[in-house]
């Protein structure tokens, strides 16, 4: 940026004096003209030097017009010949150029004005030059940090570094003091980048700050079109991976691709192996929606997921070595919070050549899952074991046990007593009833049942009260459950 100060090292303006407002001297110089007009308004743009020959100002008049319109506008200063028209520099220009800061310059009448604009416009073009060229630089250098930055966090250091300034990315209801840039990628589309440059070592036009921030904004959307793309060959080379897994084939050989990192699957570990239900009744969109999700979720703990349409379902394969059940069971509830209905079921680690049986033993047990819960497969084997008892066989038992019991303050002292196992403490505490209450109780149930309340007749209970539950509401479930 050339200013007025710098103006004055010309060779051209060696003979050159300020008169006034030498407080401007600070003033951005970006061209220079001759204005003899007396009516200056039309004529003024920022950052102009204006020459004369000092022709209007011998009406007094206009001295006020002329430095509010210089001061409303941003000129940077008067260069004045002084000789045919002014021998000196008025006083009233004097006072009104220290009270607005804007330099008035005495020029010899000798010094051609030519000379002086060709001077300051040469200036101004080899800067121009300059500024550009390093624009184009800097943004071959910010392109280049955009191919191979791994992250945005490292992205956007690199562009700190090239340009010399603080460039983040931020909220865009944050106000910052740099300026701001819209990043033409709709993962952003809240977010703006903002870059506030070091003024104090460099100095460049609000045109170049704009083009370069704008560049910024174009490369990060271009990195993040570039991650999305990466993600999705992963992706979809995981899902392929994992697939051929599902249909037995568990060969290393004839399942690795180029696509994914050997040293991220490893054929002697171990993997939990997950089931994600979707509801049948969401169309295709939201499934694709509900994908996303999950992906996006799961990839940030390395996981291999794949669709299966076929069952509605989602698969997703975590090394155990690598990947603990809280942190499976934290991302899924990161899911669950915006999909409450989704089903899940965990095994336990397996190995690979295990992945497809295990799969199709947790699909059986979907069933028994409860939306919204990521559910361990060993919490459900009893129940489904249970659920295949014979039917005739476990009706008839219920009806020699729990049908024979109608009062629902003996159902709920039964539950709690075998819930409880007996315990005598654990059962008074639970119901809030009298150690007297609770025997007259347990008295009346062996009356109704016929038999004493042994650990056989509770082992009894106990499967035809949890085969009832697993089939259905056949019986009221008691407040207490």
């Amino acid at each position: 940026m050339l200013t007025v100060e710098q103006c004055l090292h010309f060779d051209v303006l060696q003979k050159a004096q300020v008169i006034a407002g030498s407080h401007g001297l600070g003033r951005p110089v970006q061209f220079a003209h001759v204005i003899e007009e007396p009516d200056i308004e039309s004529w003024i743009r920022p950052g102009l030097a204006i020459l004369t020959t000092g022709h209007p100002f011998r009406d007094d008049s206009i001295h006020e017009t002329w430095f509010r319109e210089l001061n409303t506008h941003g000129a940077a200063c008067v260069m004045v010949a002084c000789g045919r028209y002014l021998a000196t520099i008025p006083p009233p220009m004097i006072a009104l150029a220290d009270d607005y800061a804007i330099p008035v310059i005495q020029l010899p009448w000798d010094v051609p004005f030519v000379n002086i604009t060709a001077a300051i416009h040469q200036y101004l073009v080899n800067e121009h030059v300059k500024d550009w060229t390093r624009l184009t630089q800097w943004q071959t250098q910010l392109t280049h940090a955009a191919l191979t930055a791994r992250s945005l966090d490292e992205l956007m250091h690199k562009f700190s570094l090239i340009t010399r300034g603080l460039v983040r990315i931020v909220p865009r209801s944050v106000k910052t003091t740099g300026r701001s840039f819209i990043i033409p990628q709709d993962d952003l589309s809240d977010m703006k980048l903002s870059f506030q440059m070091d003024t104090k070592t460099l100095a460049y036009s609000d045109q170049f700050t704009d083009q370069l921030g704008r560049h910024m904004a174009t490369v990060t959307g271009l990195f993040l079109l570039r991650d999305q793309v990466h993600r999705q060959r992963q992706r979809d080379a995981r899902s392929r991976f994992i697939a051929q897994f599902l249909r037995g084939q568990s060969s290393w050989p004839s399942i690795i691709g180029d696509d994914i990192d050997p040293g991220s699957f490893d054929l002697e570990h171990q993997y939990f192996v997950i089931v994600l239900s979707l509801d049948d009744k969401l169309t295709d969109s939201k499934i694709s929606h509900v994908n996303e999700r999950i992906w996006t979720a799961f990839e940030k703990i390395h996981g291999f997921l794949t669709p299966v349409p076929m069952h509605n379902t989602v698969v997703a394969v975590f090394d155990s070595h690598h990947t603990s059940e809280t942190a499976i069971h934290t991302q899924f509830e990161t899911v669950t919070t915006k999909i409450p209905q989704l089903i899940g079921i965990m095994s336990e680690p397996v190995d690979v050549t295990d992945i497809a049986t295990t799969y199709q033993h947790l699909l059986r047990l979907l069933t028994h899952a409860t939306p919204g819960s990521l559910i361990p497969s060993r919490s459900l084997i009893y129940p489904d074991i249970v659920a295949k008892l014979p039917a005739d066989s476990m009706k008839r038992l219920l009806e020699m046990t729990w049908n024979q019991i109608t009062d629902a303050d003996l159902r709920q002292t039964l539950v709690v007593w075998l819930e409880e196992a007996g315990n005598t403490a654990a059962i008074l505490q639970r119901l809030q009833i009298h150690r007297n209450t609770l025997r007259n109780r347990l008295n009346r149930i062996q009356r109704l049942l016929g038999t004493p309340l042994t650990s056989e007749v509770a082992y009894h209970l106990r499967l035809a009260w949890d085969w009832q539950q697993v089939q259905g509401p056949l019986l009221a479930k008691h407040p207490a459950q």
